[in-house]
């Protein structure tokens, strides 16, 4: 099962309609962008998402996935649900794990 399927199958509702898949991909895409960018912060980017950070992608992704709608809002209380953010749309305790690589400077 592909990194799209496992977030499709964790996001889809059942009787609901399936989500977009272009709006799946961009998730995707943003999670691995901002694991990439924690990651790597002094150096260009590889191709491929290491393993390790796969299930990370997607736990990302579907945080993005729900925030659909309300990005960045930082306070809200409706009928005794009451939603904050912090100062990022990505949940600091989802990149607080990504060990950043370093080198030697030579």
């Amino acid at each position: 099962m592909d990194v799209l399927e496992r977030l499709r199958l964790r996001v889809t509702d059942p009787g609901q309609p399936e989500p977009d898949e272009d709006v799946l991909k961009e998730c995707l895409e943003e999670a691995r962008d901002a694991i990439m960018a924690r990651r790597f912060p002094y150096r260009t980017w590889p191709d491929e998402l290491e393993p390790q950070y796969v299930e990370k992608q997607i736990r990302i992704a579907i945080s993005l996935y729900n925030r659909i709608g309300d990005e960045g809002e930082t306070g809200h209380t409706e009928n005794g649900v009451t939603r904050t953010y912090d100062e990022s749309w990505i949940p600091k305790q989802l990149l607080a794990d990504i060990i950043p690589y370093c080198g030697v400077i030579s």
